[in-house]
């Protein structure tokens, strides 16, 4: 009797197991989130969208060149992208793991690129790791576990292509209710 109501309840915990579904973990989700918040930026930059830009930014975001001061409001980002193709965009929680490898693979595999900017550039992501996590660090204050995010950009103007390096947006995001927010933006040329 005993062995009969053993099987029945672990008959019918089975069968209650069985309709439930697995969610992911709630860092999952987070990142989930900042990863399409910071697409949509990508998104925004790429389409040279003044106006999508303005939605996406909150009025609080600390938003300025590298090494300069903050801008007044989003005229020199937009201002700045006009002449920029967006080659990737990355999403991450502080320190991210494979920034630099990312960033090299979206240069190497773009057709902007001339193969003698790639050859020049020389891009490792395993030797340039730690000089790129120091810079993000330098340019965000970013901190472990804070949602942080690298646009990758490429300028698209008249110069001849032996002059163009890839420039950047930098992202630090910010939690907001059950998503993020840009926090601060960084952009340019790091190298200027």
């Amino acid at each position: 009797m005993r062995l009969a109501a053993f099987v029945l309840i672990v008959l019918m915990l089975g069968t209650l197991a069985g309709g439930q579904t697995t969610q992911p973990s709630r860092p999952e989700v987070l990142v989930a989130a900042w990863e399409r918040q910071v697409s949509s930026l990508a998104a925004a930059v790429a389409a040279h969208d003044s106006p999508g830009l303005q939605t996406l930014v909150p009025s609080g975001c600390a938003v300025c060149r590298f090494n300069g001061h903050r801008d007044a409001d989003l005229a020199a980002l937009v201002d700045f992208i006009s002449d920029k193709s967006v080659l990737g965009d990355h999403a991450y929680l502080y320190p991210p793991a494979t920034v630099a490898a990312d960033i090299a693979r979206d240069v190497n595999s773009s057709a902007l690129v001339s193969e003698f900017i790639k050859k020049t550039m020389a891009l490792d992501d395993r030797r340039d790791q730690a000089v790129v996590l120091r810079w993000l660090a330098q340019s965000l204050g970013a901190q472990d576990n804070v949602p942080i995010a690298v646009i990758v950009l490429w300028e698209t103007g008249p110069d001849p292509d032996d002059r163009r390096r890839p420039n950047f947006i930098l992202i630090q995001g910010e939690k907001d209710g059950d998503g993020f927010k840009f926090g601060q933006i960084v952009y340019g040329d790091p190298l200027e």
